[in-house]
């Protein structure tokens, strides 16, 4: 095992250099580490970083529309500038990201598609003990061809979303208070249908507003209980097959979080949601929520992450919405200070609501990433998807569908 920092000696003195323990605990996590001679330096301006980057991929797969039979393989070239920036300020903090994806296939040119976004977010320090995050979002995307919602069609759906959020977090010694207030706003474009008619997907748009607030000890703890409670709002654009949608859920429950050294947190909750509709022929949903991610540096060369989400989503089929369940398996392996294996197992499973329809999908992805220099990467990654479709839906009718993607991608940043 190599040595990661250590005071250097010699036979007449001994020559320490003071290292904080957060700074240490950095060096001996894979997951912190960072090595100048393979690891960017990113832009100052004052005090301003920016982190800009360009990333060309190349990705195969084998089963673009994720159909049990008559399966379409292509080949996708796509193309993904991107710049982070973020303030080294020692009070208040401010963060934004903007990109742009274009993604061209060899030859199903109709799933040619344009992704773009851009976000700004912070905090602002009143005073110790007191600061008020701030974040807003805009970006345009795409739907996967291989959703149940999404084969009806000859071109991808493409959708915008706009969101915002705020709110307050006070802490003291012993006890921690979270408030926040946001909302989301989809917008789903009309596509074509194999027939050539027109699918209004307007029924799609929607938008949320959301309110939670949480008590607990400071998260800084090196173990955190919390309690906390939220409340949120759905409201669509138009009724859809003549059933309003509109909701409202209450969510409540407890959590945690887990400082096992002053870089690694990990945190988990888990508690009740009952959404309730406004139009009475739809059933009421109550069901278990929870989400963890706990991360374990097993070695200086090896972290795994255990991470999982049980939540209600929308959903564009027959139905009132889906139960989603999602459990997965991560590891960050340092094969060498410039190649890092990143291998990582999932399960999902989506449970329609007055509907016969459930999926459940497995997956295994494995990645390489190989560090030439600070300023060019390259990263080769394998990605397995075995999926199974019990019931039927307005839409499509199958039993399922495997498929294997492998992308080959170079990312050139300062």
């Amino acid at each position: 095992m190599r040595d990661l920092m250590y005071p250097s000696l010699s036979p007449a003195i001994a020559q320490f250099k003071h290292i904080s323990r957060e700074q240490r605990e950095r060096e001996l996590s894979v997951r912190t580490r960072r090595s100048p001679q393979y690891d960017p330096n990113n832009i100052r301006l004052g005090e301003l970083i920016l982190a800009p980057s360009v990333t060309t991929f190349t990705r195969y797969s084998d089963n673009v529309y994720g159909q049990d039979d008559n399966t379409d393989g292509d080949v996708l070239f796509g193309i993904r500038p991107e710049v982070s920036i973020r303030s080294d300020l020692p009070l208040h903090q401010l963060n934004a990201k903007f990109f742009v994806e274009d993604g061209n296939y060899n030859k199903l040119k109709q799933e040619d598609y344009t992704d773009y976004g851009s976000e700004i977010g912070g905090r602002f320090d009143v005073y110790p003990g007191m600061a008020i995050p701030f974040a807003l979002a805009y970006a345009q995307g795409h739907t996967r061809r291989d959703e149940p919602e999404n084969r009806s069609s000859i071109d991808p759906t493409v959708f915008t979303v706009f969101g915002g959020g705020t709110g307050v977090r006070m802490s003291g010694d012993l006890i921690e208070v979270n408030g926040r207030t946001g909302f989301q706003t989809f917008k789903f474009d009309d596509t074509t249908s194999f027939a050539g008619g027109r699918i209004d997907n307007s029924f799609r748009d929607r938008t949320h507003f959301t309110n939670t607030v949480s008590v607990g000890f400071p998260q800084e703890a090196i173990v955190a209980p919390f309690v906390y409670g939220g409340y949120r709002t759905t409201t669509y654009d138009k009724e859809s097959s003549g059933f309003s949608r509109d909701s409202r859920d209450i969510e409540g429950g407890v959590g945690s979080f887990f400082n096992l050294t002053r870089v690694s947190q990990s945190d988990f909750r888990i508690g009740y949601v009952d959404r309730e509709f406004d139009d009475s022929s739809i059933d009421p949903v109550t069901a278990l929520t929870y989400q963890l991610n706990f991360n374990w540096d097993a070695t200086t060369l090896a972290s795994f992450n255990l991470f999982g989400k049980r939540e209600i989503n929308e959903t564009a089929l027959d139905a009132s919405s889906q139960i989603e369940t999602s459990v997965g398996l991560g590891m960050l392996y340092e094969l060498a200070p410039n190649i890092l294996l990143k291998p990582e197992l999932g399960y999902r499973t989506r449970d329609y609501q007055q509907s016969d329809l459930e999926i459940k999908a497995y997956t295994v992805d494995m990645q390489a990433i190989y560090k030439l220099n600070p300023n060019v990467w390259a990263t080769l990654d394998y990605t397995g998807v075995s999926q199974e479709e019990s019931g039927s839906t307005a839409i499509d009718t199958t039993d399922g569908y495997d498929e294997n993607r492998l992308t080959l991608s170079l990312k050139f940043q300062l």
